[in-house]
């Protein structure tokens, strides 16, 4: 997304942050970071591992090793709406730090909201300096905690009472929400 529409959303989010600090108020956490994504190659695979460090310290996140298996993508065109927008459905898996040198890395400077079970990360990407210095603007909703979406996807399937459906018309209102607030550029 343009730079307009990140500083847009930056505003509606930390609005809603501000309006929240009042008692009667569920709060939204708020968290900023800077860190960096490096890429490596997994032998035999067309996956990728990603190891997560903090810039600050060059130390790895917790859970920053990584292999993200992508599972399924849905690419939603809304022709009245300033932005469409893809769901993406990922397993992300924990492996162990490779001693290969990374193929490419991201630079992420991320602001991170949460509220109920929903994380919204607004995030500026840059590549690196000499091979990718052109800055890029996402904004990434997901669910906060996945096995908590699994746990209530395996009730429902069982048919046991569940919040699954409620969960996804949840998720899926956040981003409506969001693509109906987006600025017309």
């Amino acid at each position: 997304m343009p730079l307009e529409q990140h500083r847009h959303f930056n505003k509606i989010l930390n609005d809603m942050v501000n309006k929240t600090q009042a008692r009667e108020y569920r709060r939204i956490k708020y968290k900023h970071t800077i860190e960096t994504d490096k890429f490596y190659e997994i032998p035999h695979s067309r996956q990728k591992l990603r190891v997560t460090t903090e810039n600050a310290t060059g130390k790895i996140v917790p859970n920053g090793i990584i292999e993200k298996v992508r599972v399924a993508d849905l690419n939603i065109h809304a022709p009245n709406q300033a932005l469409d927008f893809r769901i993406s459905i990922n397993r992300e898996l924990p492996r162990t730090k490779p001693n290969s040198s990374p193929v490419f890395e991201r630079n992420k400077d991320r602001i991170s909201y949460q509220h109920g079970g929903i994380a919204f990360d607004l995030t500026q990407v840059k590549g690196a300096a000499d091979k990718d210095p052109d800055v890029r603007h996402e904004l990434e909703l997901e669910f906060a905690d996945a096995s908590v979406l699994a746990g209530e996807r395996s009730k429902h399937e069982r048919k046991e009472p569940s919040q699954y459906t409620q969960m996804i018309e949840v998720f899926m209102n956040n981003i409506r929400l969001l693509s109906r607030y987006a600025l017309k550029l």
